[in-house]
């Protein structure tokens, strides 16, 4: 209000208040930053996993058509540091081998995985007692530096801090 009312005074601005408004909104942008939760871990200690099936569509470059793509994102909760990978497929086999990929370029493992329960990764969900992916007891075998503990996101209950101190 204030920048429209000096407008008038100052510059004999003819205009209507929301014109103002309409502009100011352009300059500013449509709404105001929104508060995000910032969760800090220890170097380490957790990584998140997103993996997400309606990404872009890509030309296969084997066929040359066009076919929707995966994307696996595993992100270190202490630095921030992510991987990226993208898969045609998806199956319990791959969803393990893309975190094998994803462990080898960041040169180990974390403590605790993070799942957005996945269904390559919870195959039965469940808040204190999930069933998870058996794969991933391979993913020892197969050269990566430490076994993987998991759980299944951030709960305020004191069953979930005891399994995931337990990990």
């Amino acid at each position: 209000m204030a920048i429209w009312q000096d407008l008038i005074d100052d510059h004999g601005f003819a205009a209507r208040y929301a014109s103002v408004r309409r502009f100011v909104v352009t300059l500013r942008g449509a709404a105001p930053a929104e508060a995000r939760v910032v969760i800090t871990t220890a170097p380490g200690e957790e990584g998140q996993v997103d993996y997400g099936g309606d990404g872009t569509m890509v030309r296969d470059p084997s066929t040359g058509k066009y076919r929707r793509v995966r994307l696996f994102v595993l992100m270190l909760g202490y630095s921030r540091k992510c991987v990226r990978l993208l898969t045609w497929r998806s199956s319990a086999q791959i969803w393990a081998e893309l975190h094998e990929q994803a462990f080898r370029r960041l040169g180990g493992t974390v403590k605790v995985i993070v799942l957005d329960n996945l269904g390559e990764g919870v195959l039965t969900p469940d808040i204190y007692d999930p069933a998870l992916n058996p794969l991933f007891e391979t993913i020892e075998e197969a050269g990566v530096s430490r076994s993987l503990g998991s759980a299944l996101g951030r709960h305020a209950h004191p069953r979930y801090d005891e399994t995931a101190r337990s990990l």
